[in-house]
């Protein structure tokens, strides 16, 4: 487990200016980059959802279970807030012991509902 929560990369100062004294080593360049990664995604016409999820959720389910497991949630409770609970409950459940976060952006959601 890191030592450097998600929320903090932008301004945790013992990352920043502070660094050598609070690691006691020398660094080359930024421990950490306040640049993100940016990625285009061209969407299909069949496209159901997007997740979007910290690595507590990745690290314990993968990708493609993590879509098969939204698509039975909606097939059985067609509640699109609890989809995206029960998906973090089973991450909890599955171990992980980071932060969780997931975010479920439903396309074309009048068939869910």
């Amino acid at each position: 487990m890191g030592v450097l929560q998600v929320t903090r990369s932008l301004g945790d100062i013992e990352y920043k200016s502070l660094k050598e004294d609070s690691w006691k080593t020398t660094f080359s360049g930024e421990l950490v980059s306040s640049f993100p990664d940016i990625c285009k995604e061209y969407r299909m016409p069949d496209d159901e959802f997007i997740i979007m999820g910290s690595d507590g959720l990745f690290d314990v389910i993968p990708p493609q279970a993590c879509i098969n497991f939204v698509r039975r949630q909606l097939l059985t409770n067609n509640d699109l807030d609890s989809c995206c609970q029960e998906l973090v409950r089973r991450a909890k459940r599955l171990g992980s012991r980071d932060n969780i976060s997931a975010i479920i952006i439903f396309f074309n959601s009048t068939k869910a509902m």
